[in-house]
């Protein structure tokens, strides 16, 4: 992932998509025949549901236009760009973790992997200088960063069979004190490990039905992959872990949730699962849930219901994707009047925490 973009929405000017005249039409009957005066309010209030949901979606730049003009995802050379459209009232989201993962040109920030073998001052230092140039010269606003996994290689904090805590609190006070939001990223936290067979079965069977095939994806892999939560060894670092970040959570910061498919959700999509909707640490969460990129997953067969109660932001880079997903969710909004109220509160969180 590069760069991501947020339209800062005011009054009432959304972007418009087109959807059937089917839905609109069970919406507004729905509307009159269940909660009217609820609606109503919604309403009069608040843009429709289909431009709130449209708030919401993430797309990439390579199909923005007058019509998406909301949050904007940008890669390679369309980065140089990013202070244009900050100036337009849009919030500039991109990776930049260190190392090879950093959207932005003529920076060194070292790895994770890099950063454990220096003190955590030292790198607190570096991010820093290197942050506060990129908030001046890229018009930075969020970073999609840092990994909390305990897996991921030189992209991860967790090296020599532990956890670096010092140098992730480095690294979020490094961007935070340079005006850079961060996001923690992927949750739950887990670790590769070896499958026993019948676990290999049921991993590759699930991941022919709830992930794209890898010719399908224009990167021609596929990120999703197999997990456990951390147990084990490494359970009580990792529950060490989450409980000292979530002692300094405040409600600029972000976390997204994984695509993977976890042996404890039965080998379907964690973003996708109920799970989220029953995990303590994502109740106590002051910020934003933001998906991972949803063009991995076969939106035809997860439970994009379930998705849309689990986050407030959806990162989509596909266009056909985003369509699907967006035609989905209005159908299922038609004939449940908490998922309405649910977007209502998700559309002010998101107005309150990123303008």
């Amino acid at each position: 992932m590069s760069v991501i973009y947020f339209t800062k929405l005011k009054s009432n000017k959304i972007i418009n998509m087109k959807i059937s005249r089917i839905t609109l039409l069970a919406l507004a009957s729905f509307a009159s025949v269940t909660n009217a005066q609820s609606e109503v309010e919604i309403e009069k209030s608040y843009p429709s549901p289909a431009n709130m949901l449209s708030s919401l979606i993430v797309s990439p730049y390579s199909f923005n236009s007058q019509h998406l003009n909301k949050m904007i995802f940008f890669r390679g050379g369309e980065s140089m760009f990013s202070c244009d459209h900050s100036d337009k009232g849009k919030l500039v989201f991109a990776d930049v973790e260190g190392g090879k993962v950093n959207t932005f040109s003529g920076y060194d920030l070292p790895s994770p992997k890099a950063a454990v073998e220096m003190e955590p001052d030292l790198y607190y230092t570096q991010v820093k200088d290197i942050m506060s140039k990129m908030k001046i010269n890229n018009c930075i606003d969020v970073n999609l960063a840092p990994i909390i996994d305990f897996g991921y290689g030189n992209r991860s904090y967790f090296q020599n069979d532990k956890i670096y805590q010092k140098h992730i609190d480095a690294f979020v006070n490094a961007n935070k004190d340079s005006g850079v939001k961060i996001t923690y990223k992927h949750y739950p936290p887990n670790k590769f490990v070896e499958l026993t067979d019948e676990e290999w079965k049921n991993f590759n069977e699930a991941k022919k039905k709830w992930a794209k095939n890898p010719e399908n994806l224009s990167m021609g892999y596929s990120e999703v992959e197999y997990g456990k939560y951390i147990t084990g060894e490494f359970e009580s670092e990792s529950s060490e872990m989450l409980n000292h970040i979530s002692k300094r959570f405040d409600s600029s910061d972000l976390i997204m949730l994984d695509n993977n498919l976890y042996v404890e959700s039965g080998f379907t999509p964690y973003v996708a699962s109920e799970l989220p909707q029953k995990d303590h640490f994502l109740k106590s969460f002051p910020g934003l849930v933001i998906t991972d990129d949803l063009y991995q997953l076969n939106l035809d067969n997860i439970d994009v219901v379930n998705v849309f109660k689990n986050s407030d932001l959806f990162i989509i880079t596909s266009l056909e994707d985003t369509k699907k997903f967006h035609k989905l969710m209005i159908h299922a909004m038609a004939y449940d009047r908490d998922l309405i109220v649910q977007l209502k509160k998700k559309y002010d969180r998101v107005q309150e925490k990123l303008n």
